[in-house]
């Protein structure tokens, strides 16, 4: 008899196994299926609108019905309630009021997969507009400055500075702070051996007690090869008047050019380096800064030394 029940005992264990598995595979087989359900889900928008705050005061529920396997729609009944925030750029976004705004009909269809996911598939939306209200904060724009470390390889130098996109960052916040802030400068950018164009993104540094419109910027930096010569040059006269001398010393001064390589013309050949006889003129000293005229778009930079000469005019007999 013990014997007879431990048998009936096993059968119905294995008639409520066989009863399990058979639930899980009719679910998991219905859960496969493809259905077509109206699904809601609230969001929060978050968005750059200028002088408002990134993320909406308020959720909004957004409808559509969609096509989608049982799965998705199970886990969306389960999470449908809790709000999810959503980048919206601030081009998709309308103006209809006082801090209200809304994405209109035709942009929302780009925004469906972040609303809802790319496992299901848009029949139509159940709106013709989702509203958000984005409440107006204190805000200024300044520039942005780069913090740069770089080292060049020898003959190698920048050509036209570090540029930033963007170049300048709105900051929010309170008043009295915003009064103290004129710049947000990038992390430092330590660069070395450097000998050809770079480019990159580099975070901005929040000064603290303030929101910032952008975290990053995108710096780039046009590097030249050169090539420098050094010339001895004739300083020369400019509106000496008849019947006066005027003597410069010294009459030749060194200058080191600074071209872009590979080398072409002469660059002595292409500047003229002067004393002006009506600065002399004004001068207490009789010294005289070097000028020079004729610079040529082949030359990046020249040093002259000495840069200021002494000078005395003598009335001709």
């Amino acid at each position: 008899m013990p014997r007879e029940q431990n048998s009936n005992t096993g059968n119905i264990r294995a008639m409520g196994v066989a009863l399990i598995i058979s639930v899980i595979a009719w679910f998991a087989y219905n859960l496969n299926k493809e259905y077509t359900e109206v699904v809601s889900v609230f969001v929060y928008a978050q968005s750059d609108i200028e002088g408002r705050s990134d993320i909406s005061s308020n959720s909004s529920q957004v409808s559509a019905k969609v096509k989608a396997s049982g799965y998705y729609l199970f886990n969306q009944r389960l999470s449908s309630r809790k709000p999810k925030t959503i980048k919206i750029a601030s081009d998709d976004l309308k103006s209809v009021g006082e801090d209200l705004y809304e994405i209109p009909e035709k942009e929302l269809d780009k925004y469906f997969e972040t609303f809802f996911s790319s496992e299901a598939r848009l029949e139509n939306y159940q709106m013709n507009s989702v509203q958000f209200r984005f409440m107006p904060e204190h805000y200024k724009k300044v520039p942005i400055t780069a913090v740069m470390s770089i080292k060049y390889s020898p003959q190698y130098m920048n050509n036209g500075g570090v540029q930033l996109s963007p170049d300048h960052v709105t900051v929010y916040g309170d008043p009295a702070r915003l009064d103290e802030i004129d710049q947000i400068f990038t992390s430092a950018i330590d660069l070395e051996d450097v000998k050809g164009n770079v480019n990159g993104t580099v975070y901005l540094e929040n000064p603290g007690g303030v929101r910032l419109s952008e975290e990053e910027t995108l710096y780039s930096l046009e590097v030249m090869r050169y090539f420098e010569v050094s010339r001895k040059v004739q300083v020369r006269l400019r509106n000496v008047p008849s019947g006066v001398r005027l003597t410069v010393f010294p009459k030749t001064v060194d200058v080191t050019f600074r071209c872009p390589f590979p080398y072409r013309d002469d660059p002595a050949e292409n500047i003229l380096f002067y004393v002006d006889y009506e600065e002399y003129l004004s001068s207490f000293t009789g010294k005289c800064v070097i000028r020079s005229e004729k610079r040529t778009d082949d030359m990046i930079s020249y040093s002259v030394s000495p840069e200021i000469c002494d000078c005395l005019a003598i009335a001709d007999e």
